[in-house]
């Protein structure tokens, strides 16, 4: 056990850090990239600002959605964030449509499905740059800004991974040994500086999607990104995140998941999924 936490420690959190640093919106037409209904009035960024939309695939989701929403509407317009329902049976998420955001549903398919029909709304209504979250609140609305920041610099990677290794304290034993161990065989396969390749965590340019094929639904649609991106010469870079897990239970089916990552890498390697 001491033995792979100090791999972890200097293979993945010294290498998250130092990268992390070299790197460091019907949907009405977007609006320039982390502007806010507080904040445009004061100072609003040039048009030639990238467009985003914030994209949150939701299966189920209680009342962690409609706080995560609360708080992403202070640092991004409520028009252009998108929730995409994937065919919920406990909700209905008319009060969040009520409530000014984007809804769209679609019968249940898995997260992958979900996301795929968020970047087609992104790249029909002309958005330049897409950034998933989890609608489970463990991804802090609060790490926003940073995903900002970097993508006006404009010269910099395709797709920006939130690393949660800067700070692992919080992460299940076997969620971080999982992680490590697929985050190593993603960068070995893509040979790019991937740090945390099971973060949902993203923000990721229309460009990439637009010339991307995926055929997954599932989880492990995140991971077929990666892969298919890096093959085509699609730059992977990443930006440090808190590390945040709440008591919510989770979608993930362990072996057969593993199964979707492992059959996804293999494919890849033998060209088979083209």
């Amino acid at each position: 056990m001491r033995h792979w936490r100090e791999r972890i420690r200097q293979n993945n959190v010294g290498h998250a850090l130092a990268s992390a640093e070299a790197t460091m919106n019907a949907l009405p037409p977007s609006s320039p990239c982390g502007s806010s209904t507080q904040d445009r009035g004061n100072s609003s960024p040039p048009e030639s600002s990238p467009r985003i939309l914030i994209l949150i695939p939701a299966y189920n989701a209680g009342s962690e959605l409609d706080a995560l929403l609360a708080q992403v509407a202070n640092y991004h317009p409520k028009s252009h964030i998108l929730v995409v329902d994937d065919g919920s049976t406990t909700t209905s998420y008319e009060t969040i449509k009520a409530s000014g955001f984007n809804v769209r549903r679609f019968p249940h398919a898995g997260k992958g499905a979900a996301l795929q029909h968020g970047f087609q709304e992104a790249i029909s209504h002309g958005y330049d740059w897409v950034i998933t979250m989890d609608a489970d609140g463990q991804h802090a609305p609060e790490d926003l800004p940073r995903f900002f920041e970097l993508i006006r610099q404009g010269s910099l990677p395709d797709i920006i991974l939130g690393s949660r290794l800067g700070d692992v304290r919080t992460m299940p034993h076997l969620r971080r040994l999982s992680n490590f161990l697929c985050t190593t065989i993603i960068r070995w396969t893509t040979r790019q500086p991937v740090i945390d390749s099971q973060s949902g965590y993203r923000a990721i340019r229309t460009t990439v999607l637009q010339n991307v094929r995926l055929n997954t639904s599932g989880f492990e649609t995140e991971i077929e990104l990666l892969l298919k991106a890096a093959r085509q010469g699609f730059r992977i870079g990443s930006v440090p995140v808190r590390t945040i897990y709440v008591d919510v239970p989770s979608h993930i089916k362990r072996a057969r998941d593993t199964y979707g990552f492992i059959r996804i890498v293999v494919r890849h390697l033998l060209h088979l999924d083209d």
